[in-house]
């Protein structure tokens, strides 16, 4: 709830009847379940996922599996592309509020979100390819690296983005890199951190941020 909060101080009472949104991680759909959009789409890696969420925000335009961090865009439905088209055309604004998963290269899984195969996807050997391989190794990363993208592919210059993550990739020196390129994009408006187990099931002892930020092409 305190993040649609942060995200009206942003775009105004009812943002989510008002303007298109894109929840590209939406698992369960814990970030859009207790709000009614106007336009949305909701996408996830398991389908399983969305047959356990199946009553919930069945007004949306789309719900669809797709692997953000590997699926071509040619697997996006129509719909969804054609409203991206639209925001880049018209200017129009365009939202996204989304809980990626937390994970970061290392050797085998533990509590702190370690996982060995996090740099094994085709987001990240793209951001190796143009010098940004540390910072690949954090899945949120990875998450804002293609929103980045397609921001820029549709020419989207009206793009409100509201991000659940580590506060790592904000001040960490194997982010630098990555951080000069997302600021020439993103500016960051608004948020809040709290603790990580105010999420059921998630471990005590470290922070989560929650950031709004604006994005223009």
């Amino acid at each position: 709830d305190e993040a649609h909060r942060r995200m009206a101080r942003i775009l105004g009472e009812d943002w989510e009847s008002k303007y298109p949104s894109w929840s590209c991680c939406c698992g369960t759909k814990s970030c859009s379940r207790d709000y009614e959009y106007g336009s949305l789409w909701l996408s996830t890696l398991e389908q399983s996922e969305l047959n356990a969420s199946s009553s919930l925000n069945t007004e949306a335009v789309d719900t669809f599996v797709f692997d953000f961090l590997n699926d071509s865009e040619s697997k996006l439905p129509k719909s969804l592309k054609d409203a991206l088209k639209k925001a880049g055309k018209e200017g129009t604004p365009f939202t996204m509020l989304i809980n990626p998963p937390y994970g970061q290269s290392g050797a085998g899984a533990n509590k702190g979100g370690n996982k060995a195969d996090v740099t094994k996807t085709d987001i990240a050997m793209q951001m190796k390819s143009v010098g940004l391989g540390k910072a690949a190794n954090e899945l949120t990363v990875q998450f804002l690296y293609r929103i980045m993208n397609i921001v820029k592919e549709y020419g989207i210059k009206d793009f409100t983005l509201g991000l659940f993550s580590k506060p790592k990739w904000f001040t960490g020196t194997s982010f630098e890199k990555f951080r000069e390129e997302w600021n020439k994009v993103a500016t960051f408006v608004n948020g809040f951190s709290f603790y990580s187990d105010e999420f059921e099931g998630v471990a005590e002892g470290w922070a989560i941020n929650f950031s709004v930020w604006k994005l223009s092409a």
